[in-house]
């Protein structure tokens, strides 16, 4: 079965909203619509049905799939207020300044707030109507009895755990050891149908920090991230 490489424009029929992203699949009914941050967000909001996926261009190889994407996905059109995109083509996952004044919009805007405020409200709050034990609030006070403030709890790690305050002071991971985080780093990975060598080369190439990509890698919410 030959591998399809497309871009594709994701539609909100309710607020005419556009996601535009690329894809390669084996089945052109596999029901994918994009996994970009905000574009879920507006998924779960909305519910799938309210959006349909229209296929703007094919491609003979994934090679020119990646550079038409880095050309049409750019700054101009990521900027506009009607589009989910918060990254331009190639960028993958990183989040710059247009993810930040995109997020901001939409904590800010008044339906979201109001949305969060029935969800969390009176009977569609988890706590509704309960209250803690006297046991549970006896153990919280002897929890926060005497805390130490952040600052505080800087101070004392900084002059416990630093230098010959930390447990592998002078120490160093055996020949074993390295293999194996050698082994872990250099494990081919997928980001947005994109293969990348190790989670270093994907991290160098994407500006991403690796312990943010192997959080990726591992949580559900993060389709677009996965091992070879």
């Amino acid at each position: 079965m030959k591998r399809i490489f497309f871009i594709y424009r994701t539609v909100n029929k309710v607020n005419n909203k556009k996601y535009y992203g690329k894809h390669s699949t084996y089945d052109m009914d596999d029901g994918y619509i994009g996994s970009g941050t905000i574009l879920c967000r507006s998924i779960k909001k909305y519910s799938k049905d309210s959006f349909r996926r229209d296929i703007l261009m094919f491609f003979d190889s994934e090679s020119d799939l990646n550079k038409y994407e880095m050309l049409f996905i750019n700054e101009s059109l990521v900027s506009k207020d009607d589009v989910y995109n918060i990254a331009i083509g190639g960028q993958g996952g990183h989040l710059g300044p247009l993810w930040y004044e995109k997020h901001k919009q939409a904590v800010n805007d008044k339906e979201y707030k109001f949305n969060m405020s029935i969800k969390t409200s009176g009977i569609n709050n988890g706590f509704f109507n309960k209250a803690h034990s006297d046991t549970v609030k006896y153990n919280l006070s002897k929890l926060n009895t005497g805390t130490q403030r952040p600052s505080e709890n800087y101070d004392y790690h900084r002059e416990h755990f630093n230098g010959a305050g930390n447990p592998f002071h002078g120490k160093h991971h055996s020949e074993k050891t390295k293999n194996i985080l050698s082994q872990k780093q250099s494990k081919a990975i997928f980001i947005d149908d994109i293969e990348y060598k190790s989670t270093k080369e994907a991290s160098e190439k994407l500006s991403i920090a690796t312990s943010t990509i192997n959080y990726r890698l591992k949580s559900k919410n993060f389709s677009n991230y996965k091992y070879l």
